[in-house]
């Protein structure tokens, strides 16, 4: 009744199919007893009993689980093997918790079945059943079963809803602000019924999370930002903000030269960084600048022994979107040969550009 009303409430959805379909149970059905286990026949409910106990496998996540394989058989379609099999596993986990979240909000425990004090996945930390909380990190396999492989989309559900910080397997060190349950769920809901195929991976998911955040909260928005630092944070994609979000180094050795000085005219931002081996992270530093003036970026390259040809290219994200991608964001380009050690770009700050706080690389 809660996985049904649930549904109802929050999707208007009526029941798996959006078409009432009934929403039959057997328990105690044979081949099911004391088996440990629940399922979805495609048509049915099923449960046994777990063995040596008389208790039925009938927690609310569990049951909440086990009908969202029907609601995924009757959007998405997801393969049940492989990655679309893990992310199959982890829609059902997702939306099993978020019933029983919804239904029993003093029960917030994101362990799989806590209600019947029987523990067999963890959301908030799946490496404690063994399962990956990171895509290609600790207990990865991509043939892996997938009970196993649903831990990435676990742990990023739980970022999404909670938050968090921390450092992943695959060095990525990440920054989530959570967005609540209802936000989450509704992201994940549009994931399920208009951007998942089949075949679909966790790379698709992220996307389609993306899409789907755009599609309720704007591409610009605070939900856009954190489903990337999310995903970012399960080692799939890149940061979206609010973390760390600056470029991957294409180069690890400052031979051919290096950035030595970057000053930005009539602000306080003038960063003499000095040879730092290839690559910083100066995120950190700012300038405040207004919107229709002109500035002059200052730039001085030097070199560790002989001078080398240098070419600098400078970006802003104007309309805070979190790329460089849009037009008049490179706003300038220089080259020149072995003897300039310093130029300037000149440029003037759009007046419609967005104001706040963004980002120059």
């Amino acid at each position: 009744e809660m996985t049904y009303d649930f549904y109802l409430a929050n999707f208007n959805r009526n029941s798996l199919d959006n078409n009432g379909i009934l929403l039959n149970s057997y328990v105690n059905r044979g081949g099911f007893l004391y088996s440990n286990n629940a399922s979805w026949d495609g048509t049915n409910m099923n449960y046994g009993k777990r063995s040596g106990t008389t208790d039925g496998v009938t927690a609310i996540d569990v049951t909440g689980h086990e009908l969202t394989h029907g609601f995924t058989q009757y959007t998405s379609g997801l393969n049940y093997s492989g990655e679309s099999g893990g992310m199959n596993e982890s829609m059902s986990d997702i939306m099993g918790k978020s019933v029983q979240f919804w239904a029993k909000p003093n029960d917030k425990n994101w362990v799989l079945s806590n209600d019947m004090n029987w523990a067999i996945r963890d959301m908030s930390n799946p490496n404690a059943f063994k399962q990956p909380d990171c895509y290609g990190g600790l207990y990865w396999k991509s043939n892996a079963d997938v009970h196993i492989l649903s831990g990435v989309g676990n742990f990023m559900f739980y970022l999404l809803v909670d938050g968090g910080a921390g450092t992943n397997d695959i060095g990525n060190t990440y920054n989530v602000q959570g967005l609540g349950l209802s936000k989450a769920d509704q992201i994940i809901y549009l994931t399920n019924t208009t951007y998942l195929v089949p075949n679909s991976k966790y790379a698709d998911w992220r996307t389609a999370c993306i899409n789907a955040a755009t599609d309720l909260y704007g591409a610009n928005s605070n939900e856009v930002i954190q489903v990337k630092n999310a995903w970012y944070a399960v080692g799939i994609g890149t940061a979206g903000g609010g973390g760390n979000n600056y470029c991957t180094s294409n180069g690890n050795s400052t031979d051919h030269g290096y950035i030595q000085r970057v000053r930005l005219s009539k602000t306080s931002l003038n960063n003499g960084s000095g040879n730092d081996n290839g690559y910083g992270d100066y995120t950190s530093i700012s300038g405040n600048v207004s919107n229709g003036t002109n500035y002059i970026l200052y730039l001085r390259s030097a070199f560790s022994g002989q001078k080398y040809a240098t070419g600098w290219s400078v970006y802003i994200d104007y309309n805070g979107d979190k790329d460089f991608n849009d037009a008049g964001e490179l706003v300038g380009s220089k080259s020149y040969d072995a003897t300039t050690q310093i130029d300037t770009i000149q440029f003037s700050i759009p007046s419609g550009a967005m104001t706040g706080a963004t980002r120059m690389r």
